[in-house]
């Protein structure tokens, strides 16, 4: 019988500890590499194929989760977009 080393036995409790369903990856866990992903490629399009002759990007509508969400989400659109201070967010209490 073979026994695990200790680095070996701790790596087998994290991913006992980290299991998440398909369902679970969108709704209790941010992926910031994801977001990013989805803001770079929306931020290349709007730039380059649907308002190539603007400098300035129209307001944007993004729906978060929670307000922990929304600042995760902002704080990304900082990073990609490089607008600093422009970009803002407005909580709604609206639910659908």
């Amino acid at each position: 019988m073979s026994e695990l080393n200790p680095e070996q036995r701790a790596r087998q409790q994290i991913d006992a500890q980290l299991y998440y369903t398909p369902a679970d990856l969108d709704r209790s866990v941010v992926v910031p590499d994801q977001i990013r992903t989805i803001l770079r490629t929306y931020r290349d399009i709007v730039q380059a194929e649907l308002f190539p002759d603007r400098t300035l990007v129209p307001k944007t509508l993004i729906f978060a989760k929670d307000d922990s969400h929304a600042e995760d989400i902002v704080h990304l659109c900082r990073e990609v977009l490089g607008k600093g201070s422009d970009v803002r967010w407005q909580k709604s209490e609206q639910h659908l």
